[in-house]
């Protein structure tokens, strides 16, 4: 089957192609493709009801919030994404860029406003969480309608 056809028949395939994508652009500092990734991505995850995946795009979504000069939401994506029970610890502490990030967060806020920030991810509830994402990144890229269907 050709590459598109498998991305409709096996949509698993197409999350884990989004997460090493956006993994990529994020790392390579293309916050334009990453947006659209992470885009896709959760609304994957919304159709099929996956919220694990959720976990794993809020790491994606912090270093955009950074980007955007929003650090303390950066601080609150990542202490949900690090202290969900749905979301996969070992490769956070192998990413060099979160390395760096929680670092310049730290530094950029303060030990208390961090901590502060932190604090509220590790309550911010996934599901809820990602709706928002997803609902400000259609905002920002409208779902292409096609004319008469």
């Amino acid at each position: 089957l050709p590459d598109e056809a498998n991305r409709h028949r096996f949509p698993a395939n197409r999350v884990w192609e989004l997460i090493g994508l956006c993994l990529a652009a994020c790392g390579l500092d293309d916050g334009q493709a990453a947006q659209q990734l992470l885009q896709q991505l959760l609304e994957l995850s919304h159709i099929y009801h996956w919220p694990s995946n959720y976990a794993i795009a809020l790491p994606f979504a912090a270093v955009m919030a950074d980007n955007a000069n929003q650090p303390e939401r950066a601080t609150e994506l990542l202490g949900l994404a690090y202290h969900h029970a749905l979301s996969p610890k070992g490769w956070l502490h192998c990413w060099p860029l979160l390395a760096r990030l929680q670092t310049k967060l730290k530094s950029g806020l303060g030990h208390a406003i961090f901590e502060v920030a932190w604090a509220r991810g590790t309550a911010l509830d996934l599901e809820a969480t990602a709706e928002t994402l997803l609902a400000e990144l259609k905002a920002v890229h409208p779902p292409k309608t096609i004319v008469g269907s």
